[in-house]
């Protein structure tokens, strides 16, 4: 995120209720699906927040392949602190049954998992996910 959005900074975890974490679109550069929040009242899809300039989020929205690929919702999320509203999220466009993600892929995700000590459960979760390499 450093190099792709050199204004932005990360505020901290955050977690957006009613939707899951799933895989429902595949990606060449990756060798495998990747990640998208998909509608589920009873989930929840824990992440980071980050703050981003207007340039940073014209960036982001061409390596997520804005519109056409990924298109981008209003939410609210919740943190340590409280509720952050009108906050943007990704979301695939086409989406298509799961996707296993590549390895390499799904350890990006788990390490910040770690380092900002997302619950247990849901780095377990993370945990189940079968991989290209599984």
């Amino acid at each position: 995120m450093a190099i792709r959005c050199p204004g932005s900074s990360c505020l901290d975890a955050a977690v957006l209720h009613g939707y899951r974490l799933d895989f429902t679109t595949d990606s060449g550069t990756w060798g495998g699906g990747v990640a998208d929040v998909v509608e589920d009242g009873g989930n929840s899809v824990w992440g980071l927040l980050y703050s981003v300039t207007d340039d940073d989020l014209n960036r982001l929205d061409y390596y997520e392949g804005f519109p056409t690929k990924y298109d981008r919702i209003r939410a609210t999320v919740e943190q340590d602190q409280g509720s952050v509203e009108d906050v943007w999220v990704y979301v695939v466009v086409d989406k298509r049954d799961f996707i296993q993600p590549s390895l390499r892929y799904l350890d990006i995700i788990t390490s910040a998992t770690e380092e900002f000590e997302f619950p247990a459960k849901y780095r377990q979760y993370l945990d189940s996910i079968e991989t290209t390499e599984s």
